[in-house]
C-alpha cells in the first residue's frame, strides 16, 4: 500500500503545461493594460514637452510682436532669371520694437547714427526657419565695406557678387528649427529689398568690423540667434522648395545644392513652411465708412501694411492682389441698371483714376482715404479792383467779384468750382500777400467770423456764406457741404481787401516797395460723390461707395505646428520626401492672433 502512494504523489507533464499556460494568460492579461499605459504616459511626457516648448515660443514671440511698433510685411522673393515672378514668403517675420524718444517720450524706431560714415541702421528682431546645424546663406550674402561708398549714398547688394564661402547647404538629416534673430535693418536699393516700409528698402544683417576699423554690413547675417523649438526629435516640415534662379516650387524639401528640373540651375532654393506662418490679416472688398465732413472713409482696421503698387506695367515686384495694399476702389450707383456698378476709380489702374480726377489718398497709420485736395486761388488785387489771376488746373474753380466793376475793389467773391465739386467751408483760409521789391513778401492772415451782415465784418475778417444743398438732397449729405460759396468782407470799406495803399498803411511799408498785393483764397473740395445727377439738375441720393483690400500690420495671424522628426528619403528626382507618417504621429499645433499695441505710431 505504501509503495503504490508514492507513485501518483506528482504533477503530471500535461497539468504543469497546463497551468503555465494559465500563468502566462493571467500575466498577459495583467501586463498588456500595465505596458500600454506605459507608452502613453510616454507619448504624454513627449507631447507636454512638445507643446511646453511651442507655448514658450508663441510667448516669446507675443511679447515681441504686441510691442512692435513697425511689423514688416513678409519679404518679397524675387527670383534671379524671373524677375517678374514675385511671390511673397510668409514664414518669416521682421519687426522694430520701439523706445521711447528722449525729449518727447514718444515711441521711435531704434535707430543707430555712425557720424563718422554718415550711416544709419535700424535694430530689428527677426523669426526665421532654418536647419539646427547651421543658417542657410545665400549666394549673394556678401560682406560690403561701407567705407568704399561716399556718405549719403547707399551700398549695392549685387547677386552677381561672389559667395563669401560661408555659404551653408542645408542637410535632410537636420530638423529645422524656428529661431529668434537680432540684427539691423540696412537701407539697400529697391531691387535687392527684402523689406520696404516708409517709401525705404532694407535688407536684414548685421554689421562687423574687419579688424581695421572698417564696418562691414553682411545681409541675413544675424548679430545673435536663438532657437526656440530645439528639443530632441522635433521639427517644423519643410513643406515647399522654390529655386531661387527661375521660381519653380516643388512639393516638400529639396537640396540646396541640387539641380532645378526646370531651369537646369543650381541657384538654391528658397524654403517654405506652412507649419509657421506669420501673416497681417486681409481685408476684402470692405465697404469703408465715412466721417462726418464726408472726405475722410476709415477702415475697420488700422495700421495697413503691404506692397503699394500704383503702376502695374512696372515689371518687379508683380504681386498677387491680395497682397498689394491698399487697393482702392470708388464705385457709382448705376440708376440704368440700380446698382453700384460703376467702377470709377482703381488704385491698381492707372488709367482709371476718375474723370474729372478724384485726388485719393490714404494714411497708412490710421487706415483711412481721404478724397478731394487743398485748392489755392489768387486774386490780384489794385486799388481800383481785382482779378484772378492764376489758375491751377482745368478743375479749378470760378471766382468772380459779386460787387459789379467798379472805381473801389469788390467786397466779396464767390467761388464756384466747376465741374461739379464739393466745397467743405469750414477749411477756407484767406491770406493778403504783399510781394515787395527784392523778393521779400509781407502777409496778413485773415480770421473767419460767422457774422453774415457785411457791415459788422471786422476790417481783417471774412464771413463764408454758402449755397445750401436743395431740399431733396438726401439725408447723408453732410451739413458742411456746399456747391459753392461768398467769401464776404467789410462793405463799409470802400475799398475792399486792401490793396496796396491799404496794405502799405497797415504795416508800415513804403507804397514804392509794393509790387503787388494777392488776395490767396484756399480751401477743401472733393468730387466722389454723384450727387448732381443728369446734367447737375436732379440728384441722385446716393453717395459713391469706397471699397478696399488690405492687410493690416495691427492684427497678425500666427500658426506654429511642430512635428517629431522624421528623416527625409531621396526619391527618384533628387528630392528629400518625408516618408508617410505613422497613424498616430505626434504633432503640436498652436494658433493666435496679435494685436500689434503699437502699430502705427
Amino acid at each position: 500500500m505504501l509503495t503504490r502512494a508514492r507513485q501518483h504523489s506528482g504533477f503530471t507533464l500535461v497539468e504543469l503545461l497546463v497551468v503555465l499556460a494559465i500563468l502566462v494568460l493571467l500575466f498577459g492579461l495583467l501586463f498588456a493594460p500595465m505596458m500600454t499605459s506605459l507608452d502613453m504616459a510616454k507619448e504624454g511626457q513627449i507631447r507636454a514637452r512638445m507643446q511646453d516648448t511651442a507655448r514658450q515660443a508663441m510667448e516669446d514671440i507675443q511679447r515681441t510682436i504686441t510691442n512692435a511698433i513697425h511689423v514688416l510685411p513678409p519679404r518679397v522673393v524675387t527670383p534671379t532669371a524671373a524677375p517678374t515672378l514675385a511671390y511673397v514668403e510668409a514664414s518669416q517675420l521682421a519687426a522694430i520694437l520701439p523706445v521711447p524718444g528722449s525729449l518727447t517720450g514718444t515711441l521711435q524706431p531704434p535707430v543707430r547714427f555712425d557720424a563718422t560714415r554718415n550711416r544709419s541702421w535700424i535694430e530689428a528682431v527677426r523669426y526665421v526657419v532654418h536647419p539646427s546645424s547651421g543658417r542657410i546663406v545665400r549666394n549673394n550674402d556678401v560682406g560690403i565695406d561701407l567705407t568704399a561708398f561716399p556718405p549719403g549714398t547707399t551700398a549695392p547688394m549685387s547677386p552677381s557678387q561672389p559667395a563669401t564661402g560661408l555659404e551653408y547647404i542645408p542637410s535632410y538629416e537636420d530638423p529645422f528649427i524656428l529661431y529668434r534673430q537680432v540684427g539691423i535693418l540696412f537701407e539697400v536699393p529697391p531691387a535687392q529689398a527684402e523689406y520696404s516700409f516708409d517709401g525705404r528698402s532694407y535688407r536684414f544683417g548685421s554689421l562687423v568690423d574687419d579688424g581695421t576699423g572698417n564696418l562691414v554690413f553682411y545681409s541675413n547675417r544675424p548679430e545673435t540667434e536663438n532657437a526656440l523649438t530645439l528639443a530632441g526629435g522635433y521639427d517644423v516640415p519643410c513643406s515647399t522648395s522654390v529655386c531661387d534662379n527661375c521660381g519653380a516650387r516643388y512639393p516638400g524639401f529639396r537640396a540646396y545644392g541640387a539641380d532645378c528640373p526646370s531651369c537646369t540651375t543650381a541657384a538654391g532654393y528658397t524654403y517654405l513652411f506652412d507649419s509657421v506662418k506669420f501673416s497681417p490679416q486681409h481685408a476684402a472688398n470692405e465697404q469703408l465708412q465715412p466721417l462726418r465732413d464726408g472726405t475722410v472713409y476709415r477702415a475697420e482696421h488700422g495700421a495697413w501694411t503691404g506692397y503699394a503698387q500704383g503702376d502695374p506695367t512696372v515689371a518687379c515686384p508683380q504681386l498677387f492682389p491680395q497682397v498689394m495694399d491698399p487697393r482702392v476702389t470708388v464705385w457709382r450707383y448705376n440708376s440704368t441698371s440700380g446698382s453700384y456698378t460703376d467702377l470709377q476709380y482703381d488704385s491698381y489702374d492707372p488709367a482709371r483714376r476718375g474723370t474729372p480726377r478724384l485726388d485719393v489718398t490714404w494714411n497708412a497709420d490710421s487706415g483711412a482715404v481721404r478724397f478731394g485736395r487743398t485748392y489755392t486761388q489768387t486774386v490780384t488785387l489794385t486799388d481800383s479792383g481785382g482779378a484772378v489771376s492764376s489758375l491751377i488746373g482745368s478743375d479749378e474753380a470760378v471766382v468772380t467779384p459779386l460787387d459789379p466793376p467798379g472805381p473801389t475793389a469788390p467786397n466779396g467773391y464767390r467761388v464756384d468750382p466747376t465741374p461739379n465739386a464739393i466745397i467743405l467751408p469750414d477749411t477756407v483760409k484767406v491770406r493778403a500777400v504783399a510781394n515787395l521789391n527784392g523778393g521779400g513778401v509781407r502777409w496778413i492772415d485773415y480770421a473767419e467770423t460767422d457774422q453774415l451782415e457785411q457791415d459788422q465784418i471786422g476790417e481783417w475778417q471774412f464771413a463764408v456764406k454758402r449755397e445750401l444743398p436743395p431740399a431733396d438732397w438726401a439725408s447723408w449729405v453732410p451739413e458742411n457741404w456746399a456747391l459753392s460759396m461768398d467769401l464776404l468782407f467789410n462793405n463799409l470799406d470802400t475799398t475792399g481787401p486792401p490793396g496796396p495803399a491799404k496794405f502799405a498803411a497797415a504795416l508800415g511799408v513804403p507804397l514804392n516797395q509794393i509790387t503787388n498785393v494777392e488776395l490767396r483764397i484756399q480751401y477743401w473740395a472733393r468730387r466722389n460723390a454723384d450727387i448732381f445727377g443728369g446734367g447737375g439738375t436732379t440728384p441722385t441720393a446716393r453717395d459713391d461707395l469706397v471699397r478696399v483690400d488690405y492687410n493690416t500690420r495691427g492684427l497678425i495671424d500666427l500658426n506654429l505646428t511642430l512635428s517629431e522628426f522624421t528623416e527625409y528619403f531621396e526619391d527618384a528626382t533628387n528630392t528629400y520626401v518625408l516618408p508617410a507618417p505613422p497613424p498616430k504621429r505626434q504633432q503640436v499645433a498652436l494658433h493666435d492672433t496679435l494685436v500689434v499695441r503699437n502699430a502705427g505710431r
